[in-house]
């Protein structure tokens, strides 16, 4: 909703593997040894890739999803940014395709 607001184009969410750890927990210390206790905690994640976003409209957006958490819900961001390689590195790649090709 805050996305279509924003003119955000979003790419379709990834859904990893749910990690699960599982733990036993002894009821009682001293006695009643076969008592136990099983916990488990299971974290969901989702990878939500937001393309083509400019740096204040991400601090906007970043800024009303963090103000609308629920309550145990985490975030975490991370940016990349593609730049353009320089020049005499696109040169160099030129010459060793270059040279590929003539030993062929």
């Amino acid at each position: 909703m805050a996305a279509r607001a924003l003119d955000i184009e979003m790419a379709r969410s990834l859904a990893p593997k749910m990690k699960i750890k599982k733990f036993s927990v002894l009821k009682s210390p001293f006695i009643y040894k076969k008592h136990w206790a099983q916990y488990e905690i299971r974290t969901h994640s989702r990878i939500l890739p937001i393309t083509r976003i400019t740096g204040r409209t991400a601090d906007i957006f970043l800024e009303y999803i963090q103000r609308n958490l629920p309550e145990g819900v985490n975030m975490m961001v991370q940016k990349e940014q593609l730049e353009v390689l320089p020049s005499l590195l696109v040169e160099a790649l030129h010459d060793t395709d270059s040279s590929k090709g003539k030993s062929k």
